[in-house]
């Protein structure tokens, strides 16, 4: 009998753990998420209320009798600053990095949710409840990790694996050793 408690014990430690572990993942994707939706969001602002005033100024330019040139470099920066704003996607780009971050913060929910039942006197949680509930835990990481478009710079440091260099500057991972050498 006390072998059967010590068993069950060391399952539900390990069980913990692996929460634990998963819980640690979710903020650090969570908080580099929010974290990078701001930046994209600031980034979108620095170029519109540029493209904002140009694009007023652009109208008031036409209105009045200005030189000619005036009115074409005005324009051209209208067009140009128009043109980075499309390319870059910085809002839709933000609203998905909050929309992932959003997502991490349901997992941890979820596990927290998980640890409260089994740490409930009151609640009895079945093995069959508790690995469903991991299975989808795991289910709804693999699926916010796909649906991510970028990989914010904040999380790259966390990947273990990772070695490169991303434009000038090396990344390393938590478990690389060597430096990347410069290209």
């Amino acid at each position: 009998m006390r072998a059967i408690l010590i068993a069950m014990s060391f399952q539900a430690d390990k069980l913990k753990g692996h929460l634990g572990y998963f819980k640690v993942i979710c903020k650090k994707s969570r908080d580099a998420y929010d974290i990078h939706a701001v930046h994209l969001k600031n980034r979108h602002n620095m170029i519109t209320f540029p493209l904002l005033i140009i694009t007023s100024a652009t109208g008031v330019i036409a209105s009045i009798d200005s030189p000619k040139a005036a009115g074409i470099v005005v324009g051209a920066a209208s067009a140009v600053l128009t043109a980075v704003q499309r390319y870059c996607a910085y809002s839709e780009r933000s609203e998905n990095a909050r929309m992932t971050a959003k997502s991490f913060a349901k997992i941890i929910r979820k596990i927290e949710n998980l640890e409260l039942a089994m740490e409930s006197k009151i609640l009895e949680v079945s093995d069959e409840m508790k690995v469903k509930t991991l299975t989808e835990i795991q289910s709804e990481m693999d699926s916010t990790h796909e649906n991510a478009k970028d990989v914010p710079w904040e999380l790259l440091k966390y990947i273990e694996t990772i070695d490169a260099q991303v434009c000038c500057v090396p990344v390393k991972g938590t478990a690389a050793k060597d430096k990347v050498p410069p290209v």
